[in-house]
């Protein structure tokens, strides 16, 4: 395996594996079957250097600063792929919906510095449509100290699912301090691809999109938490930040947005809405990290 060696169900590497799309289109994965489970799959890369990031913040609207807070997702998006594309998953990559994320940010990763990456996945949870997993990422400094973690929640419908509606857990009423709203162009998720490498069709045309079941291409989930988290920048914690985010439904590509953040009883707390109908397609909170 060039740049990296693997070890039963665990990859190592020294350079970010590189896994082509045409790779994940072609590969034979058989869906979860009834009674079956994801397999304890792990990808570390020893190190790399975090670069300067001027394009990433020009595509999702940030301004200069620390590295924004969802970079390191970024730096880990070639072991996602590696792991997606490990012949003992049994899911396809193709089609993955992210439909949670969780972030815990110890402290801020800077441009330059010297990190190592690990990533895993494990088993799942029977959804209504299909199955959900985590996938876990974890950046570690020089000293072996994790200084950001995230958790990527995905769904697919190549598993067995239930049939059960899940209904939202009841939270207080959003008390608004910001708004604005959001005119998201049609090749949005083209260029967010050029800086994150994520090129799953279901963002990049409206072709592609419809053969995964999409009426038109949809935003990646990552760039509406961004733009969001850019929305709020003199709201955020400084230092230690933990935000927890769900992709309620899709966004379009084009569309028109209403952003809103505030109060949500102790927290600060944001919604992302279709500007037409109201639906709500990103909400979530962010906190100071009690450590």
């Amino acid at each position: 395996m060039a740049g990296g060696v693997m070890k039963d169900r665990m990859l190592d590497f020294d350079e970010p594996p590189k896994v082509s799309l045409a790779q994940l289109l072609l590969a034979r994965k058989p869906g979860l079957k009834a009674g079956e489970d994801i397999p304890r799959l792990e990808a570390h890369l020893r190190s790399c250097i975090v670069p300067t990031v001027p394009e990433y913040r020009s595509v999702c609207g940030l301004i200069e600063g620390p590295l924004p807070i969802l970079y390191p997702q970024i730096l880990a998006e070639p072991l996602h792929l590696a792991l997606a594309n490990h012949p003992d998953m049994p899911l396809p990559a193709m089609g993955l919906v992210h439909v949670r994320q969780a972030v815990a940010q110890i402290r801020p990763v800077l441009e330059g510095e010297e990190v190592g990456i690990s990533c895993w996945m494990e088993g799942q949870r029977t959804a209504r449509r299909g199955v959900e997993a985590d996938i876990h990422t974890a950046l570690r400094d020089v000293d072996g100290l994790v200084i950001w973690r995230g958790i990527s929640t995905v769904l697919s419908k190549h598993g067995p699912g239930d049939g059960l509606k899940r209904q939202a857990p009841e939270q207080p009423p959003l008390r608004v301090h910001r708004s604005a709203v959001w005119s998201i162009p049609g090749n949005l998720g083209r260029q967010y691809a050029k800086v994150s490498g994520d090129w799953n069709p279901i963002h990049t045309t409206a072709l592609t999109a419809k053969l995964f079941g999409f009426k038109r291409a949809i935003a990646h989930g990552m760039w509406t938490l961004a733009r969001a988290l850019g929305e709020m920048d003199q709201d955020l914690p400084t230092h230690s930040v933990g935000i927890m985010a769900s992709f309620r439904r899709p966004v379009f590509l084009p569309s028109r947005l209403r952003f809103e953040s505030g109060e949500l009883g102790d927290t600060l707390g944001f919604e992302l809405r279709e500007a037409r109908s109201g639906r709500v397609c990103l909400s979530g909170t962010v906190n100071p990290l009690v450590r």
